[in-house]
């Protein structure tokens, strides 16, 4: 007997019954995980999120009936899965900081599954931050018995809103959260050239950037033209 032809053939045999094994103890392909189903709680607060933008954290989980712990572990699981996004807005006196919880694409399209949609934007221009301010100021221009309009143009300046007092003034309002100072000062002064608006607000969130624009402003017009119709306020002083 050839027992090196043996030899060779008993390990071809065995290699390849080992490969076979191996081949049949290959672990199955992972599969893919989903992420656990919506929870009723988290579900609630992003509806009620989308339906009223810029609704205080609070008066949400107060209006769902849920205790403060529910609705942070809402929010928190909301805030995981990429739905939602928290945001901190300003608040008179003292006190800890007021916060909204904003529906991000992720978010909205669950809502749409469900066939939930928001309520349309006051200003299509900016971000959600500057709509919720848009809409404090229609709340605050109603408690006034004022008319108000949102993205109304006068001559060459579109005003984010455009509020009409009691004796028929016009007043444009800007709202300015972001970007450049010297930008927004030379808008403002934009807005001052209007014939018929009698005053033009800059609106603004944080004091230093009010500051800027304003400083700005006094830069570009030395000779005080148009600063008699400019005035500066906090986003603050039209909260209710």
């Amino acid at each position: 007997m050839n027992w090196k032809v043996f030899d060779e053939q008993e390990r071809l045999r065995r290699n390849d019954a080992f490969l076979s094994g191996v081949d049949a103890k290959k672990p199955a392909p992972a599969k893919s995980v989903e992420a656990p189903e919506l929870a009723e709680n988290s579900l609630k607060v992003l509806i009620k999120a989308a339906l009223e933008p810029g609704l205080c954290l609070l008066e949400i989980y107060a209006a769902l009936g849920l205790h403060p712990a529910e609705g942070t572990a809402a929010v928190t699981d909301l805030v995981a899965r990429a739905f939602a996004k928290v945001h901190r807005f300003p608040r008179k006196g003292r006190g800890g900081q007021p916060q909204a919880l904003e529906p991000l694409p992720n978010g909205m399209e669950e809502l749409a599954k469900r066939g939930i949609s928001p309520p349309p934007r006051k200003i299509a221009r900016g971000g959600w931050k500057h709509d919720v301010y848009a809409r404090q100021l229609e709340r605050w221009a109603v408690s006034q018995g004022f008319h108000h309009w949102f993205e109304k143009r006068y001559g060459a300046k579109h005003f984010d809103v455009v509020i009409e007092d009691g004796q028929g003034n016009l007043q444009g309002i800007e709202i300015c959260l972001t970007g450049s100072a010297e930008w927004t000062a030379s808008q403002t002064i934009k807005g001052a050239e209007v014939q018929g608006i009698s005053l033009v607000v800059v609106a603004c969130e944080r004091q230093d950037f009010l500051k800027a624009i304003l400083d700005e402003i006094g830069k570009v017009d030395r000779l005080g033209l148009y600063q008699r119709k400019i005035v500066g306020k906090l986003m603050v002083d039209y909260l209710e």
